[in-house]
């Protein structure tokens, strides 16, 4: 069995921006050990006559085509539903600096 330390679990949460207490820190330990423990058991397989695969239905890629719709909105409708507005737009924070 993978046996997992505490403190791994600790920086696997901290990586994972994940507040974990200190009660729920040995059920994660025991969880992840047995996600290991099943991953381990995967690598086992023999694969080597097994072709790679993308997908398995069969099904292609179905794309509709782009067309170019008037909008049944009018500004007024859209800028009605909108926080923040100035002169006839819709105001939003910087992104660049």
């Amino acid at each position: 069995m993978a046996k997992i330390s505490k403190d791994k679990v600790k920086e696997i949460a901290y990586l994972s921006r994940i507040e974990i207490s200190e009660a729920d820190l040995s059920r994660y330990q025991v969880e992840l050990s047995k996600i290991l423990d099943y991953v381990e058991t995967i690598q086992k397989v023999d694969t080597e006559k097994v072709i790679p695969t993308a997908q398995t239905t069969g099904l292609i890629d179905v794309w509709r085509d782009d067309k170019k719709q008037v909008s049944k909105l009018t500004r007024d409708k859209i800028l009605s539903n909108v926080p923040n507005k100035k002169e006839g737009y819709i105001k939003v924070k910087s992104v660049l600096e």
